[in-house]
């Protein structure tokens, strides 16, 4: 096992296109580190400079202690999964999980004793004689953790493993992979665009975007304490509100937009100051607005209007609006509403997000 660490790393490809910019990010050792962010945003680019297949413009590169940038690939002590499986058609899963093992000149036994045992930790024993044709999603990318389990590297590396399998296949195999790595303990870094995988599997999560972090850190935190609006934007679903609103000098405190007035917590009274008569952009997260008080700490309530509906089983998600802000809802407790129809919603003050219009960073004392 191994840390790996990136001290400002910089990728740029040609055009003056900058991939990844002035990164430092460390990864300890055992540790199950995400990232997370939209197409582009310089996550695989990152992994791709782990794994030694791009070669860093600036920066440093270290895995378990040592500088690996001039290291080939295959000399690093990491494992890769790629988002295609890239198995070989023509092998059976024996070969396809063993030939890493036979390029490197593992004797015969060795081999057949990694190879088996990976195949009863993946449920594979059964299958070990098919060729991938054979095989379903799941089964396929069973086999690609498997070919990278069996050679016992320091690191693994997933390039948006998950992201050709099913709803229902991804969830399976989200928690096999969190499994693997509890058994395993090895360091694992994970790539995906994917918000729910990112929160429900990593230790820490590095939300990236335009090839910087925005913020590290633990998945709670991330969603309870976002560092600034990209970050409380990407991760949830249905994205936070954002309310431009004016911070009038009022006691108790309040926010003020062209349609709306929201009382604020009384914690925000100096913590606004600051903003006293001028824009803020606050945000409260769909899953905090209720059509009841109950449960809430310094419950206020909105005036909207229903526009629209999605029944999603458990839960529903409704969007409304007020002049031209647009609010969304999501909530377990289903009510019919008419196009049209007033409601009136709840939210807790002490759960909104409060965020500089100019920098876009959380508001914090």
């Amino acid at each position: 096992m191994a840390d790996v660490a990136l001290e400002h790393v910089t990728k740029t490809f040609e055009k003056d296109v900058t991939a990844v910019y002035d990164l430092s990010l460390r990864v300890n050792d055992g540790e199950f580190v995400v990232l997370v962010g939209p197409s582009g945003c310089g996550k695989t680019t990152t992994l791709r400079i782990i794994a030694g297949l791009e070669d860093p413009t600036g920066g440093i590169i270290k895995i378990g202690g040592r500088v690996v940038n001039d290291v080939p690939p295959k000399n690093r002590d990491i494992a890769m999964v790629f988002q295609n499986y890239a198995l070989y058609p023509h092998m059976n899963v024996y070969d396809n999980m063993a030939f890493g093992l036979k390029l490197r000149g593992y004797p015969k036994a060795e081999i057949a004793s990694r190879v088996r045992e990976t195949a009863e930790l993946l449920g594979l024993t059964d299958l070990l004689s098919r060729k991938p044709r054979a095989l379903s999603g799941g089964q396929r990318q069973r086999v690609a953790l498997g070919r990278a389990i069996v050679r016992k590297p320091a690191v693994f590396l997933f390039d948006e493993p998950l992201s050709n399998l099913d709803a229902r296949l991804r969830v399976q195999m989200r928690a096999e992979i969190k499994k693997l790595h509890a058994q395993l303990g090895t360091t694992m870094v994970y790539v995906t665009h994917d918000q729910v995988e990112a929160m429900t599997m990593g230790d820490r999560i590095v939300v990236m975007d335009s090839g910087t972090i925005h913020q590290v850190d633990a998945p709670l935190n991330i969603y309870h304490h976002p560092a600034d609006m990209f970050v409380a934007g990407f991760i949830g679903s249905p994205a936070m509100n954002f309310l431009t609103a004016t911070i009038p000098p009022d006691d108790p405190p309040v926010a003020v937009t062209d349609s709306l007035r929201l009382a604020l917590p009384a914690s925000a009274r100096t913590l606004l100051e600051p903003y006293h008569r001028g824009k803020i952009v606050l945000g409260i997260r769909p899953e905090h607005l209720s059509f009841h008080p109950d449960g809430m700490a310094e419950p206020a309530a909105l005036e909207l209007r229903h526009e629209m509906s999605e029944l999603l089983g458990e839960e529903t998600v409704y969007y409304f609006t007020t002049g031209a802000i647009s609010v969304i809802c999501k909530s377990t407790v289903f009510r019919k509403l008419s196009l049209g129809e007033q409601a009136t919603l709840y939210y807790d003050a002490t759960k909104l997000h409060f965020f500089d219009p100019g920098t876009g960073k959380t508001i914090r004392e």
